[in-house]
């Protein structure tokens, strides 16, 4: 959503996991992104909601400790892990049913 022309510090973001194959991710690696999460926009006072769509389990256990992380941090960012599509566009207040119905949504491939 950040390479839309709209985005705006402080919208809400997805983070879609599930191209993942491998991944080094550990606590501090976790504890850093929570950091950098709760850091931008800080200033303009907005709750960052941050839904992690992770239907690895792995993924998603890392997921839910960047969420974990996020809020024992100072700052204004809420994360939180979803395992569904359906789940995390809900938390986010969007109403598409999945997210290729996101525009613009396949325009940041994590790679």
């Amino acid at each position: 959503m950040r390479s839309l022309p709209e985005y705006e510090v402080g919208m809400p973001e997805l983070a879609d996991l599930s191209g993942i194959t491998g991944h080094n991710l550990n606590f501090d690696k976790m504890r850093l992104l929570a950091i950098a999460a709760n850091t931008e926009g800080k200033e303009s006072g907005r709750i960052k909601k941050i839904a992690v769509f992770a239907p690895d389990p792995a993924l998603f256990g890392m997921a839910r400790m960047f969420s974990t992380l996020s809020e024992l941090e100072p700052g204004n960012a809420r994360a939180a892990a979803f395992q569904t599509q359906s789940e995390a566009l809900e938390f986010l207040g969007r109403p598409e049913a999945g997210f290729e119905e996101i525009p613009g949504y396949d325009l940041v491939p994590l790679a």
